[in-house]
């Protein structure tokens, strides 16, 4: 209601606030609105469609593959507004990481979709869901950073400089992942009667997804022999070096998964989440510590070259924390924390 008080013509008239202008999609026509009346100020809500689009808005959910005039972009490592440091810090962390190349900007369409509006809010606010890779893509990517890991540690020993991190990314569990959705509280997720909707352009209706007496979500009407959500991929629908990054989304749901396993520790469910979901989730925890691994001095090693003090600082913490520490830091940078790298650098973290 606080919006009608920009929404007078200035002869006291209640005028309309400005339409956001419709780009037609899928064969439907664009809807170019009318001016708002005269003297009409502009409001918030009239600003929102300026702003650029990343991905096209005719591209599905990434999780529900609807198509929606709604849907929202989200940024899978999160967009930092307002704070250049922190926003560059994000951003040497996943270069360093080694996950994107040389070159890493958080607005840049590897590390954003379109999400249904519900399905963002229960991922990013209330941590309900998380989507990881599905286990056959987990453990594709695990053997493939361990096997560089184990390359990265052979050419320290031998040449005491620290090799960066070198991936396939033309390896199909990078290329074409497979990745899967989990519901840390199913109940809280589909509360009292609501489903989780899933679209198929060759199938009608969408199918209808609800908690199952397992916690699975599950084809409604959610029994124990019905289909459990199966994983899913990302439509191919975008140019070669512009797909979905599946670090980002893995890197997003080791976040959420930490804080669940800390969570039901000290508080534990009545029901656990199924034997099969916690493996996937220790193994999706297990892959992130290996992206924070760096090679460590051991006998015969030809000794480190020192990291030089003028190197941008992100870079500097990372060479130089522990494994414990560095994870610790860019878990907190990843939920746009920088206090924990300001402590190391004022040397209040040991």
């Amino acid at each position: 209601m606080s919006r009608l008080n920009n929404a007078y013509t200035e002869n006291a008239e209640l005028s309309s606030i400005s339409f956001a202008t419709v780009h037609g999609m899928m064969g439907l026509p664009h809807i170019l609105q009318p001016p708002h009346s005269g003297g009409c100020l502009t409001t918030a809500s009239s600003q929102v469609s300026s702003i650029p689009y990343n991905v096209p808005q005719d591209e599905p959910c990434f999780i529900t593959k609807s198509l929606s005039y709604m849907h929202e972009q989200a940024h899978w490592i999160d967009a930092i507004q307002g704070d250049s440091e922190l926003k560059n810090d994000v951003e040497s962390l996943i270069i360093a990481l080694g996950v994107n190349g040389e070159e890493f900007d958080l607005d840049q369409e590897s590390n954003v979709t379109n999400l249904d509006r519900n399905v963002h809010t229960a991922l990013d606010k209330y941590a309900f869901i998380a989507v990881t890779g599905s286990l056959q893509t987990i453990n594709q990517l695990f053997d493939m950073v361990n096997a560089n890991n184990c390359y990265r540690q052979e050419q320290f020993d031998t040449t005491g400089k620290m090799p960066r991190r070198d991936l396939d990314f033309m390896h199909k569990a990078f290329s074409n992942p497979q990745y899967e959705l989990v519901a840390l509280h199913p109940e809280h997720y589909l509360i009292s009667g609501s489903v989780l909707l899933i679209h198929d352009p060759l199938v009608r209706p969408p199918k209808m997804y609800v908690p199952g007496p397992d916690r699975k979500l599950r084809e409604f009407p959610g029994a124990l022999n019905d289909a459990p959500l199966p994983p899913f991929i990302f439509p191919p629908c975008r140019d070669v070096g512009l797909q979905l990054n599946p670090f980002f989304v893995i890197l997003n749901a080791e976040i959420k998964f930490r804080r669940y396993i800390r969570q039901i520790k000290s508080n534990p469910p009545s029901t656990p989440l199924p034997t099969d979901v916690l493996h996937l989730i220790n193994r999706t925890l297990d892959l992130v510590k290996l992206l924070y691994w760096e090679p460590v001095l051991r006998p015969g090693t030809a000794g480190p070259a020192p990291v030089s003090r003028r190197a941008r600082r992100s870079l500097r913490w990372f060479r130089e924390a522990d494994l414990e520490t560095r994870m610790a830091i860019g878990s907190a940078l990843l939920s746009t924390r920088g206090d924990l790298l300001d402590a190391w650098f004022t040397g209040m973290l040991n």
